[in-house]
């Protein structure tokens, strides 16, 4: 056997250095386990939190090693992260703690640092700040004291100058809690120093959908207060949302459960995003063109017979006979001697009864009309020519796509609406059927796009959920907050005013207490999400200090 010289100093250098790293490494484990010995035990406690990344408010536990969060765990116990909890929620340490890039310190833009040590005037800051909008390249960090100053100085100069109505708070703040928690001080410090006014983020954020769900609802929720019962539906139309890609975290995990079970998928989005890859159709709309759509389900809804007639009598206005002057018809102006019937004693509404063919307080008819045109006899002496609020829906909707029709010189309502919005006109159709025979439910987004229409897009959401009986329904959507909303009136009947109702005061005729009080006892209680099951440390107990 030969071995070359090569080899020979190959094998010498192998052997010589895994004999110094072996050296090396026992060396630093023998320091290791001497400074482990003399080290005191680590002090280690899991303290129980919430965590604020978004809506869910999911409820946690940070492990914390000598006095330095090193984990972020889910509770498992509580219903909200019982399943555990999202990859924003586990990398809380390193994005809010241990992140490099994170502001630690105040920053200001240079402009107003050289303003308020008097190297510049408050027009050249002002030039200057106008040149540096959009970039931020020009901001430093500044101590605590120097960022008060600027305030103070700029605040100082106001009142100096009678200017005080010059000045804005505006903050951002979701959720009443957070809303009443800052919006305390803040208005304290304001009426103190004599400003302008305070706001906000919802005002350019969600209220044209706001907007939308009170003139439909009379109720004006924010997305937290809404549950969405994905377990029994069957199908569910997401319109201006990506639910799977950025959503509340719980509401993800029940609308993937509802997928994964067959429940129907229709997305309504310019974007291929996370939810749209399991649509089952996926409108790629126009933006701006959603309401064209929805009015398209609306009509397919009302001419094929799919609306439930037994919950729109129930709990909605469609069947309550509206004036020509678009106010509803009131029992007390109806001359019931007319019909041979007693005047009401309480406050009404009037219907049309298929039973009598005669108007009718509206709880005390038998079958109200949904559709029609009829005169009803009153008190003055003259006829009102009245419909049903469900005819002057669809004639609404009729004269709008009709018009959409003649804007693309075409008959076929689908096909104006195909065009407008850029989709395809069977993928449309299929859509409009299953959202009709499955009763879709909608889910409600937080944020909205400031379109023109905005407003009109969410009331024919609400609409349409009303049409197919998805309100305060299984498989549909529930409204949290209708206790505490004085203009909340879903379970009866959507208010309408008279000329004599205060708004937001008065439910039905009654007042808000009264209303509460008379119905509490039928009015059950939505529970939150049930418990989930839970990852293999479900029941892990807090380690104490």
């Amino acid at each position: 056997m030969s071995i070359s010289r090569r080899d020979v100093l190959k094998t010498g250098i192998t052997i010589g250095v895994l004999g110094g790293v072996s050296g090396i490494l026992l060396k630093a484990a023998a320091e290791a386990a001497g400074a482990k010995a003399e080290a005191p035990a680590a002090n280690i406690a899991s303290i129980p939190s919430i965590c604020g990344m978004c809506m869910a408010q999911c409820a946690i536990y940070i492990d914390v090693v000598n006095g330095k969060p090193v984990r972020i765990r889910p509770n498992t116990n509580a219903p909200t992260s019982a399943m555990g909890i999202c990859a924003r929620g586990v990398s809380g340490i390193f994005t809010a703690w241990l992140n490099p890039d994170a502001i630690k310190k105040p920053m200001a833009r240079r402009a107003l640092v050289d303003w308020v040590e008097g190297k510049i005037s408050w027009e050249e800051a002002k030039r200057q700040l106008m040149q540096s909008r959009g970039g931020y390249d020009d901001m430093v960090e500044v101590d605590w004291k120097t960022a008060i100053e600027i305030i103070a100085k700029k605040l100082k100069e106001l009142a100096d100058n009678n200017e005080r109505h010059a000045m804005t708070f505006l903050f951002g703040a979701w959720g009443p809690t957070a809303s009443m928690r800052a919006g305390v001080p803040i208005a304290r410090f304001a009426d103190a120093y004599g400003c302008g006014q305070i706001t906000f983020d919802n005002p350019y954020c969600t209220y044209p959908r706001y907007l939308g769900h009170w003139l439909t609802w009379g109720h004006g929720h924010q997305a937290h207060t809404v549950c969405v019962d994905y377990k029994e539906a069957e199908a569910i139309l997401v319109v201006r949302r990506n639910v799977i890609g950025s959503g509340v975290v719980t509401e993800t995990w029940r609308f993937m459960e509802a997928v994964k079970k067959g429940a129907k998928l229709v997305v309504l989005s310019p974007v291929f995003d996370e939810t749209a890859s399991y649509a089952t159709v996926w409108l790629p709309v126009k933006p701006g063109t959603d309401l064209a759509v929805l009015l398209a389900f609306i009509k397919y809804v009302l001419d094929n017979g799919y609306y439930v007639e037994h919950y729109l009598r129930t709990f909605t206005n469609a069947p309550f006979l509206i004036k020509e002057n678009g106010l509803p018809l009131l029992a007390s102006e109806v001359a019931w001697d007319k019909y041979n019937m007693a005047e009401p004693t309480g406050f009404a509404y009037v219907v049309w009864d298929l039973a009598t063919n005669a108007p009718a307080p509206d709880a005390a008819a038998k079958t109200a009309a949904l559709f029609g045109q009829f005169e009803v006899q009153l008190k003055d002496g003259t006829a009102a020519r009245v419909k049903t609020a469900l005819t002057i829906l669809k004639e609404w909707v009729d004269a709008n796509l009709a018009a959409l029709a003649k804007k693309h010189g075409v008959e076929d309502f689908f096909e104006a609406v195909a065009r407008e919005a850029d989709v395809n006109i069977d993928d449309l159709k299929k859509a409009a059927e299953i959202v009709a025979k499955y009763r879709a439910v909608a889910p409600i987004g937080w944020h909205d796009p400031r379109y023109s229409n905005s407003p009109q897009t969410w009331r024919a959401v609400g609409i349409l959920l009303a049409l197919l009986g998805r309100i305060q329904q299984p498989g549909g959507l529930f409204l949290l907050t209708h206790l505490i909303m004085p203009y909340a009136d879903i379970y009866t009947k959507v208010l309408k005013y008279t000329r004599k109702d205060v708004p937001y005061k008065t439910i039905r005729g009654m007042t808000f207490s009264e209303y509460t009080s008379a119905n509490l006892p039928a009015i059950y209680v939505i529970p939150l999400a049930p418990p989930l099951p839970g990852p293999s440390d479900r029941g892990a107990r807090p380690r104490p200090p």
